[in-house]
């Protein structure tokens, strides 16, 4: 999913700006804004920055520098709130999310799916 955001969001993306700059842009303009989620978008660069991505943990630069929180995740009939709540009652509180896995990949699909209608939209002079 990390990859998809980041080729979707370079595709649809017409400056010069940086990776980081357009990824945090999309992800906040087709995700975030239309479906909250408990991380904001530099939670999500840093778990695709050098976390998740590239070294298969869940810290990165981004967070080891206090600069995005951890994304702790949860998925089927976990509950992200019994984990945010074991999280909250630990030393990790200020540091660390917890992200229910499929609220973030369907806030991606609509996202996805949002920003290709708008692409389509573009194209056929809408």
């Amino acid at each position: 999913m990390y990859s998809a955001i980041d080729s979707l969001s370079s595709l649809v993306e017409n400056s010069n700006r940086t990776g980081r700059k357009i990824f945090k842009d999309w992800v906040r303009k087709w995700m975030l804004d239309k479906c909250p989620l408990p991380c904001n978008e530099t939670g999500i660069y840093a778990a695709r920055c050098c976390g998740l991505l590239h070294q298969q943990v869940s810290e990165s630069d981004l967070t080891a520098d206090k600069k995005a929180k951890e994304i702790y995740y949860v998925w089927g009939k976990g509950g992200a709130k019994f984990l945010q709540d074991t999280i909250d009652n630990s030393n990790k509180k200020d540091s660390v999310i917890a992200v229910k896995i499929e609220e973030l990949v369907w806030d991606f699909r609509r996202g996805m799916a949002d920003c290709i209608d708008e692409i389509n939209k573009a194209g056929n002079g809408e």
